[in-house]
């Protein structure tokens, strides 16, 4: 296995893999480093790579935890090739190792996780599932339709950065801000972050500008040549009710089509989450398919370790549990 950090990767590696998470991508890597982050890629072969993974260590708990957010691999696979790939991430990483894949979800990888000696966590903290849309058979439901031409009668119209000034990145952050106050949310991103993010040619910050050119609702989003992901949505208070997202998301739509990019992936839906009825009915309303993440799966060094760190999350940390 080899194992590269971000300022030494090959990024054309990626191109060899159909399926490419954002979590894999020269933009996350580049956001999670400024965080100070230890980032790697870890490739089970650099010249003919079959498996791919993103991650960073982190200290916690008076030890080391490798967090694997990213994952890949090449055309079909079976339990041993997965086995192998996870099995060397705990031998070279000599650490508990938690992974967390938005992947889409394949039996036979969790055969092979499973066999590698991860387990399902005693809590998830993440959703597992998520909407992918078929930009080319895109037909949304009749509600979205009447949003989108709401949007239009009301003098929005839409625009994707490609200079992204310090201007557009705090613009994005404040609507950004607006959105998780409204939802009650707790996550929070910051210019440095964001800025760092658009070192990658393939992440796009969009926006919906008002008739005053003011801008109320935006997107950013990985697109690549097969599947394209949503990162972070950023609705502000004045978008509220005017059929902004819905416009933003069919112009994104287009341009992606335009690019050549097949399939959306929303990045998530929180089924069962308290105030996410909207985000929910939103996202299913573009008529996507739901699908299942590869998810979360643990690896410890021993039980007493894997009981204080699950406490820690949801006790300490107040974790909310899926």
């Amino acid at each position: 296995m080899q194992i590269q950090d971000s300022y030494h990767f090959n990024y054309s590696v990626l191109e060899q893999f159909k399926e490419v998470p954002f979590t894999l991508s020269m933009g996350w890597a580049e956001y999670r480093s400024v965080s100070g982050n230890n980032v790697k890629y870890f490739i089970d072969n650099k010249d003919v790579p079959r498996f791919i993974a993103f991650g960073f260590f982190r200290k916690s708990l008076g030890t080391s935890f490798l967090l694997i957010e990213g994952f890949s691999y090449n055309s079909e696979v079976i339990i041993e090739e997965v086995s192998n790939f996870f099995s060397d991430l705990i031998k070279i990483s000599r650490a508990s190792v938690i992974l967390n894949l938005n992947t889409i979800y394949n039996p036979i990888v969790e055969a092979g996780i499973r066999e590698a000696g991860f387990k399902r966590p005693l809590g998830s903290n993440y959703t597992s599932l998520s909407i992918l849309l078929n930009v080319k058979e895109y037909s949304p439901n009749r509600n979205w339709k009447r949003n989108s031409t709401k949007a239009i009668k009301n003098g929005l119209h839409f625009k994707c950065e490609t200079n992204y000034t310090q201007s557009n990145i705090s613009e994005f952050i404040k609507l950004f801000n607006e959105n998780t106050k409204e939802k009650n949310l707790h996550h929070s991103i910051n210019a440095k972050e964001l800025e760092s993010m658009f070192k990658d040619e393939n992440m796009m910050m969009c926006f919906i500008e008002d008739s005053e050119g003011r801008k109320i609702a935006g997107r950013i989003i990985y697109f690549n040549k097969n599947i394209s992901y949503d990162v972070y949505a950023a609705n502000g208070n004045i978008s509220r009710n005017t059929g902004a997202s819905f416009l933003l998301m069919d112009s994104i739509f287009n341009l992606m089509h335009e690019k050549g990019s097949d399939f959306f992936d929303f990045s998530r839906i929180p089924f069962g989450k308290k105030n996410a009825l909207g985000v929910i009915q939103f996202k299913l309303s573009s008529n996507g398919s739901i699908i299942q993440y590869m998810g979360e799966w643990s690896y410890f060094r021993n039980k007493i370790l894997k009981g204080i760190y699950y406490a820690y999350n949801m006790l300490y940390l107040r974790k909310e549990l899926y």
